[in-house]
């Protein structure tokens, strides 16, 4: 599926978040977060461009964006932390499992908290 590569003229390496107002039928507000590389440029679906556009037409938000082009193949997006940041994220949980444990065992015991990887 292709995307649409849009440029925002004056921001740079960060994350704006677009605010949709909905509609009349039965759409509700939501926000569109867009990641804005260091060159300035976003890719996003049609269906979101659509959106952004309706968004800077109701005077909700008064986004600078234009379109640039079509990328045919765009990579791939994901929702969330990279695979880094999961383990990081992962360790830091077990880290605060493990500080809990260890005020509800007895003195002298030290609890181990593992994981049974599937």
């Amino acid at each position: 599926m292709s995307g649409l590569r849009i440029h925002h003229p004056t921001l740079r390496d960060c994350e704006l978040i677009i605010s949709h107002p909905g509609n009349a039928d039965g759409r509700k507000p939501k926000d569109y977060q867009i990641h804005i590389d260091h060159e300035g440029d976003a890719i996003v679906s049609e269906v979101v461009w659509m959106r952004l556009q309706e968004a800077h037409g109701s005077g909700l938000s008064v986004h600078q964006f234009v379109l640039l082009n079509t990328v045919m193949h765009p990579p791939t997006q994901r929702i969330g932390i990279n695979e880094q940041g999961v383990e990081t994220e992962r360790r830091r949980i077990y880290k605060q499992i493990q500080d809990v444990a260890q005020e509800f065992a007895p003195d002298g015991v030290v609890p181990r908290i593992t994981r049974k990887d599937t």
